[in-house]
Order: C-alpha cells, then sequence, then structure tokens
C-alpha cells in the first residue's frame, strides 16, 4: 500500500492504512517515494533559497531591525523571518515594564 503513496493524497493514504499523515510521510522517506503531490496538495508555501538569502542579506545589513522591519524590506511575513533567524527578536530581549 505505501509503494502507491504518491498516487492519491497522503491523507486518503494515511486514512486507508489507519496510520497518520506524518507516518505516511516517514515510510514514504525510508522507501524513496517521493511525494512532491502531497506537499502541493497541502498548499505549504516552500521558501526558496532566494527569499531565504534576502532575510539574511537584510539582517545582516540591519541587526537592530525588528522582525517586521525585515520582513516588510525583504518582502515576506513575520512568521518567515521568524524561522528563518531561528526566532532572534530584538523586542524579546528587553525586559517588560511592570
Amino acid at each position: 500500500m505505501i509503494a502507491n503513496a504518491s498516487r492519491p493524497p497522503c491523507d486518503e493514504a494515511a486514512q486507508k492504512l489507519g496510520v497518520s499523515f506524518a507516518t505516511v510521510w516517514r515510510r514514504a522517506d525510508r522507501e524513496g517515494i517521493e511525494l512532491t503531490a502531497g506537499r502541493a496538495a497541502k498548499g505549504y508555501k516552500r521558501l526558496s533559497a532566494e527569499q531565504y538569502a534576502k532575510i539574511i542579506t537584510v539582517r545582516l545589513a540591519n541587526p537592530k531591525a525588528t522582525q517586521e522591519g525585515v520582513a516588510r524590506e525583504a518582502g515576506v511575513s513575520r512568521p518567515t523571518v521568524s524561522r528563518v533567524t531561528g526566532g532572534d527578536n530584538r523586542r524579546a530581549r528587553v525586559s517588560p515594564v511592570v
């Protein structure tokens, strides 16, 4: 059944096998089955190498910039900047006023 998991969407394969979506992905990975159709179906946009490089370039050019500022300049969302930079947020280092 896992050999045919690249044909139906992964969630269908998971449902037929009685396992989780992640289990289908892990098993397919072990068997060397590429599930690109599943990625497209999930709708999760992967970050291109150019976008990743742009975020790093902007961050290095202005290390004191907020994630929002970097995101605006790089043309991506703030959570994307957080994922790329490992969650480094300048404001997070400032303790809140009590």
